[in-house]
């Protein structure tokens, strides 16, 4: 009678493993914050300090640079009512931006209403 390879006792447990970061990976790796809200920021950007969100915009122009802490620039929300934003870019995102093109960028609301950019993809 011939043995079992000892390996083939673990095969099921390495099987449950990859299935289950095989869920759970898709979720983690597209889990975003819910749309910024453009209209309620215009009205009183102090009201949503502390919140992320995922805003899909362009790049309008840059505002100011300051090397070593990073960029200020102005983006237009795709698909909402024309409106221009400042949203501030720091340096170690190391982040090559030009004017026109489209991002994701996942933000959070800091005091005075700063949009303050914590990762960004190009669409």
């Amino acid at each position: 009678m011939r043995r079992p390879h000892p390996s083939a006792a673990l095969r099921p447990v390495f099987f449950c493993l990859a299935l289950v970061l095989a869920l759970l990976a898709p979720g983690c790796a597209r889990q975003t914050g819910e749309p910024f809200p453009v209209a309620a920021y215009l009205n009183a950007p102090d009201n949503l300090q502390g919140n992320r969100y995922t805003l899909e915009a362009e790049i309008d122009a840059q505002l100011e640079w300051r090397e070593g802490t990073g960029r200020l620039i102005a983006v237009r929300p795709l698909g909402t009512e024309p409106a221009r934003l400042p949203v501030f870019i720091a340096d170690t995102l190391g982040a090559n931006l030009m004017v026109a093109q489209r991002y994701r960028l996942e933000l959070t609301v800091r005091r005075g209403g700063l949009l303050y950019v914590n990762a960004l993809r190009k669409l």
